[in-house]
């Protein structure tokens, strides 16, 4: 699942790209919906047809509840080039114990912990964000334990009240 508006920093274009070259023994299984704006008008939903994936991929456009999205899904992917301060949409794909697939970039490695609760990719490798995909997809005991532990993250740091402790604390110690 990739979540966010489509448009070149979100870099969906690439991710589908990292999508088409895995073997196809993991596309018959592979099922991948991109959720969001289109701000490239249609470019994904071109490449999708032009690629011939459209058994496997598909563009829904924005979704005002994308839980249930989320709660069928395996894996959640950020294919983010820049840009990226705390996305909302790894805390929501934490929320549905689901790990976390992203290049290594701005705010992301605060959130993401490398081989904890998802798999940090470096931006300057090619392939880097396939094999990513590939190795979770191949080992779902390491895809449940990483949701977990992505689970009790978002609890345990972003619940409304301890962010509501959290920030009360750090004004109250600017007195």
């Amino acid at each position: 699942l990739c979540i966010g508006g489509i448009c070149d920093r979100k870099n969906q274009e690439q991710a589908l790209a990292s999508f088409n070259k895995l073997d196809n023994q993991i596309k018959e299984k592979l099922y991948i919906l991109f959720l969001g704006y289109d701000n490239l008008n249609g470019q994904i939903q071109k490449l999708i047809k032009k690629e011939n994936l459209s058994s496997n991929i598909k563009y829904l456009g924005f979704q005002e509840n994308v839980g249930t999205f989320l709660n069928e899904s395996s894996i959640f992917v950020l294919p983010s080039l820049y840009g990226e301060g705390c996305p909302t949409s790894i805390l929501e794909a934490f929320t549905y114990k689901l790990p976390v697939v992203a290049y290594a970039i701005d705010g992301i490695p605060e959130l993401v912990s490398h081989n904890v609760d998802g798999v940090l990719v470096d931006i300057t490798k090619s392939n880097s964000l396939e094999y990513a995909i590939k190795d979770l997809l191949l080992d779902p005991v390491r895809v449940k334990k990483m949701g977990e532990n992505g689970f009790r993250e978002v609890n345990d740091n972003f619940s409304l009240i301890n962010m509501l402790e959290k920030h009360n604390s750090f004004f109250l110690d600017l007195n």
